[in-house]
């Protein structure tokens, strides 16, 4: 944990230091800290991080290119063997993934947000990027994403489409996410609308039996990897009670953000974070992975959660930001605790410098 604990102080005084200056430098840094903190990782750091690396390693040595699609998602195929070619290293591998998870996400903070750095930390401690160790193709498809959708709000459709072509060719999920996209791009919500639509769906799901129609959809997919997903967790008990307090606090400043956050610039952003959360609301228990799905729309809250404590002034907007840090702080200190994703303990590989 002391690595995790390390680099929330390295933020914390980087963002005192810089006060109301230029924070490009110390952006910059953070930057290839995460890169190198992410590559140097030991394969024990992270629950899904010993799998990706056997696929590249062994697995994906044997059969064809043909004979590994329907295990494995063609992007990632094609990542994995074009680093085979060019230098056969799974640390290389791991830079390669640290790159396309981070710089991203660095570049839309930077380009999109008021406070890059600011951004960063919440990044930090809404745990996406320590999840990225786990959940290393969905965290690669996810920054895509973002990175499409900030180019989609800017209409350079191009751009858009590429990126968004590089996310669904990577983790293909992202599929099942572009209709989110869709829909969120073509309605306008308003905002009485907002609290009613969020409490009535949060209490529907917290109450509602569980379902297993969406698990046998899936299971019926001709993706030997997405059949799995319909016995995930099958043998472990889900408290709801639990699962539901942990995403109230994202509902709660859902509407905090309608209600404070106006203009044009922000809707498309602001409309995919309120689905997301309908869709996390009803079925957040009752279909297996639905929270690995909603991390792409969760991602989006980052920018919109620093925009939010630029709509005070004076004391007020050192309050929002200081909530905005208690609130992203409570996800940090739960996720570390919880272990979720296997991230604890982190042992770097030094192996890689002999």
């Amino acid at each position: 944990m002391g690595i995790y604990l390390f680099l929330l102080f390295l933020l914390l005084l980087f963002y005192l230091v810089k006060g109301n200056n230029n924070s490009f430098g110390f952006v910059l840094f953070v930057v290839i800290v995460f890169i190198l903190v992410s590559a140097l990782r030991s394969e024990t750091v992270g629950i899904d991080h010993i799998g990706y690396k056997r696929g590249f390693e062994y697995d994906l040595r044997f059969d064809t290119f043909a004979g590994h699609l329907f295990k494995w998602d063609v992007g990632w195929l094609l990542l994995n063997y074009i680093v085979m070619f060019l230098h056969d290293s799974w640390f290389v591998m791991l830079v390669i993934i640290a790159i396309l998870t981070v710089y991203p996400m660095y570049y839309v903070f930077k380009k999109y947000t008021p406070d890059p750095l600011f951004a960063m930390l919440i990044y930090f401690l809404l745990y996406s990027y320590i999840l990225s160790f786990s959940l290393i193709k969905q965290s690669v498809a996810i920054s895509w994403v973002v990175l499409a959708l900030y180019f989609f709000n800017n209409q350079k459709n191009f751009k858009s489409l590429f990126c968004g072509i590089v996310a669904c060719a990577i983790h293909y999920s992202t599929l099942f996410f572009l209709p989110v996209a869709f829909i969120a791009a073509k309605v306008k919500i308003k905002r009485k609308f907002v609290i009613p639509i969020l409490a009535s769906t949060f209490l529907f799901g917290l109450f509602s039996s569980q379902s297993s129609l969406v698990s046998n959809l899936i299971s019926l997919l001709p993706f030997e990897k997405y059949a799995n997903y319909s016995d995930y967790k099958a043998d472990v008990v889900v408290n709801q009670f639990y699962s539901y307090l942990y995403i109230l606090p994202k509902n709660i400043f859902c509407i905090l953000i309608f209600y404070h956050l106006q203009g044009s610039i922000y809707s498309f952003f602001k409309n995919i974070l309120f689905f997301n959360l309908v869709i996390a609301n009803l079925f957040y228990t009752s279909i297996p992975l639905i929270s690995r799905f909603v991390l792409y729309g969760f991602q989006i809250e980052i920018l919109l959660l620093v925009y939010y404590t630029y709509q005070f002034n004076g004391e007020k907007h050192k309050l929002a930001k200081l909530s905005v840090f208690v609130y992203s702080f409570f996800y940090f200190a739960y996720n570390l605790m919880t272990n979720r994703g296997g991230v604890i303990p982190y042992d770097f590989d030094l192996n890689v410098f002999l």
